[in-house]
C-alpha cells in the first residue's frame, strides 16, 4: 500500500494566472497570506482587543512593509493598496479570543473552589454572603466572556485599607 503524498506547495495550483504569469490580484494575495509559513496562522484577529495581530502583537505600519517583503521573497508583488485590507480580512478569518480560549482549555481537577476564592485569595471572612457573592462574581465573569452582552447587573466592590492590594 502506498502512502498519500502531501505536496506542501499544492496551493500554488489555485493561483490565478495569465500569459504573463501569476496575477497580482486580491484572490492570489489572500492565498499567499494563508499559505506562506511566515504569515498564515501568525496573522490573527484578537476578538477581545478588536485588533489584528502578527506573532502575538498588534500589527503596525512597519509590519505591512515586512509582510510585503515576505511576499516579494515568494516572487509575489501585490499592489501596496491591497496589502492592508487583505491582511485585515485574513486576520479576521483567523480570529481568536484569549479569555475564551483559556477558559475552554481548563479542566476541572475536582477541587471545589468557587465558594471559597474570596476567602483564600482576598482574605475575606468565611460567611455565607461572601461565598454567595464570590460564586456569582465568577459565574458572571465567565458568562460575560463566553457570551458577550449577557446581562449582569452587579459588580464586586473590594473594601479595605490603603495599600493592601485591592487594585492588584
Amino acid at each position: 500500500m502506498m502512502a498519500d503524498v502531501i505536496l506542501l506547495d499544492a496551493w500554488k495550483g489555485k493561483l490565478a494566472t495569465s500569459n504573463k504569469g501569476v496575477k497580482k490580484n486580491i484572490t492570489n494575495l489572500m492565498l499567499y497570506l494563508k499559505h506562506v509559513r511566515e504569515l498564515g496562522n501568525t496573522i490573527r484577529w484578537n476578538e477581545l482587543a478588536q485588533r489584528a495581530e502578527w506573532n502575538g502583537r498588534p500589527i503596525e505600519d512597519s509590519d505591512l512593509v515586512d509582510i510585503r517583503l515576505i511576499l516579494e521573497a515568494q516572487q509575489f508583488e501585490p499592489a501596496v493598496a491591497d496589502v492592508l485590507p487583505a491582511v485585515m480580512r485574513h486576520a479576521k478569518e483567523n480570529g481568536f479570543h484569549p479569555v475564551r480560549d483559556y477558559l475552554r482549555g481548563l479542566k476541572w481537577d475536582g477541587t471545589p473552589r468557587l465558594d471559597y476564592w474570596l476567602q483564600q485569595c482576598l482574605g475575606a471572612p468565611d460567611t455565607p454572603f461572601n461565598r454567595l457573592v464570590g460564586r456569582k462574581t465568577l459565574i458572571a465573569a465567565v458568562a460575560r466572556a463566553m457570551k458577550p452582552g449577557c446581562k449582569v447587573d452587579t459588580v464586586l466592590v473590594l473594601e479595605g485599607p490603603q495599600g493592601i492590594g485591592k487594585s492588584r
